[in-house]
């Protein structure tokens, strides 16, 4: 999960807020909110252009150089990213959004050992954290280490027990061992928590797919393709799900599907 942007909060008494907010504050501190403000209303751009000035201003300045990782992560610019996290982490070694960031990133680079070591990072400066063990539990799925990876999920659904990500994730990490009924019932709590969730209809229809129950799958894989009709993944599983039903045509239709999307 992506952290919000920081911006500087100027410390005051609350008398001399009203006469201007940034009173006080360093011109690249300034910077820094606009960024945020930027950032905040859409233009990813301008964002960038007040941190990278914020930054010429004050090479030092943390904040800058975490929101522009912020920005470049969510702009899926994720090797110039890392480069802002190595530099933030350098400059505020205690800051766990930092190392919870940097190891996202990492994540998406396919890097997950050395995401694990920032993320453990993180949980030394804030061990209650829910994203960072959740994220963990990411990094250890990737590396089919599913055992470990459900339990980062389950520490993190101990701290929030609403978490979403945390419960597909210990949902995925189950499909993998075949645990299919704990599977069904981790999709069933995210769908309690969040009804259009595409990822745990799929799941959920596989699980029950594999559990021979194929009517009810069929069903779970309708409302995924509804809820999205571009992942050729599902259109493919929807396929054998068919074809395991004897139903030859549908199956071969999904199959199309899935391959015009590039399946």
């Amino acid at each position: 999960m992506k952290t919000k942007l920081v911006p500087i909060i100027l410390s005051s008494i609350l008398a001399l807020i009203f006469v201007a907010c940034t009173v006080g504050m360093k011109e690249s501190e300034k910077l820094v909110n606009e960024g945020v403000e930027y950032f905040e209303q859409g233009d990813t751009q301008k964002a960038l252009e007040a941190f990278d000035k914020a930054i010429e201003l004050d090479p030092e300045l943390e904040e800058a150089w975490y929101n522009k990782g912020l920005v470049l992560y969510e702009l899926d610019r994720y090797q110039e990213a890392l480069e802002y996290y190595d530099k933030a982490t350098d400059l505020n070694p205690e800051y766990f959004n930092d190392w919870n960031n940097k190891g996202n990133v990492l994540n998406a680079l396919g890097r997950f050992n050395e995401a694990i070591e920032c993320l453990d990072k993180a949980l030394e400066l804030d061990s209650k954290n829910p994203m960072s063990h959740n994220n963990k539990g990411n990094s250890l799925h990737a590396l089919g280490k599913f055992e470990e990876a459900i339990a980062s999920y389950d520490e993190a659904i101990t701290l929030d027990s609403e978490i979403v990500e945390a419960w597909n994730g210990k949902a995925h990490s189950l499909f993998k061992l075949g645990r299919f009924e704990e599977t069904i019932t981790a999709c069933d709590i995210v769908l309690e928590l969040d009804p259009n969730h595409v990822a745990a209809w799929h799941n959920k229809g596989a699980s029950l797919g594999n559990l021979g129950q194929l009517e009810e799958a069929l069903a779970c894989f309708e409302k995924a393709v509804q809820l999205e009709a571009n992942d050729p993944t599902i259109w493919n599983d929807k396929g054998t799900l068919h074809k395991m039903m004897g139903d030859f045509q549908q199956a071969q239709l999904c199959f199309n599907k899935s391959e015009q999307l590039g399946g």
